[in-house]
């Protein structure tokens, strides 16, 4: 037998062991995400809200991974409708808070669950969350988005993001970046276990600014399909689909 079929035999037995032991590293399953959506449209109404839910879990810990960016994806022909394009700075929002930015610049609001540990037990704090419209990068509009908690962590995170354009068959991308919430020394980050956000104006609650999701005339069958894809910070992914209702 020639050196060159010694060789190809030993890598051959090489990837095989490889791909023997490769499930028992990777064996532990990843966080998943679960992405629900309601669609707010008063009658007659060609513009509403669109509120996005996502649970996050994982089989193997009380605590989810931390996810790192969440992208949540439109259904095609539901574009967000902002008349004035007033921002609120990043910087401004995290050191004054929501009372400081314009008007016309908020987008929505939500809420979130963040979980930690501390030793063995699993600390829990509710988070308020507000939506902006941020200044302008690369010609494409920008979001930020204030998370504000009060006990037993008291402070302010601001999440950066970009509404992308549609791709594919697609709508526009909401796109999140979410930094590390340090909790105590020592002590991995915390996670976001839950979070709620509504964009747009919700029918029977008019907001000054106007800014809303426009809402097509037709409904395709079955309802609006909507998308989420997730990156936590131990590398691992997740996506979730769901479908909005059509609006009666």
């Amino acid at each position: 037998m020639s050196s060159a079929l010694l060789k190809a035999g030993a890598t051959a037995l090489l990837l095989s062991l490889a791909a023997c032991t490769a499930p028992a590293a990777s064996s532990r399953a990843a966080t998943t995400a679960r992405l629900t959506s309601l669609l707010s449209v008063g009658r007659g109404a060609s513009f509403g809200a669109v509120t996005f839910e996502v649970r996050f879990s994982d089989p193997d810990t009380a605590i989810p991974a931390p996810v790192r960016v969440a992208t949540l994806s439109l259904p095609t022909g539901l574009t967000l409708q902002v008349p004035r394009l007033s921002a609120c700075e990043p910087r401004r929002l995290a050191a004054h808070g929501p009372g400081r930015c314009p008007d016309a610049s908020l987008l929505g609001r939500g809420r979130a669950l963040v979980e930690g540990r501390a030793g063995s037990q699993v600390i829990s704090e509710q988070i308020s969350l507000w939506a902006f419209l941020g200044p302008l990068h690369d010609l494409q509009p920008t979001v930020e988005i204030l998370a504000r908690g009060y006990t037993p962590f008291d402070r302010r995170i601001v999440l950066g993001g970009l509404v992308q354009a549609p791709e594919g068959s697609r709508g526009e991308q909401l796109v999140l970046r979410i930094p590390p919430v340090r909790t105590l020394p020592l002590e991995p980050d915390a996670s976001v276990s839950t979070m709620t956000l509504t964009i747009g104006a919700v029918p029977g609650r008019p907001r000054r600014n106007g800014n809303a999701v426009k809402v097509p005339r037709s409904c395709p069958r079955g309802g609006f399909p909507v998308a989420g894809e997730f990156v936590y910070a131990d590398g691992s992914t997740s996506s979730a689909q769901t479908t909005i209702p059509c609006p009666r």
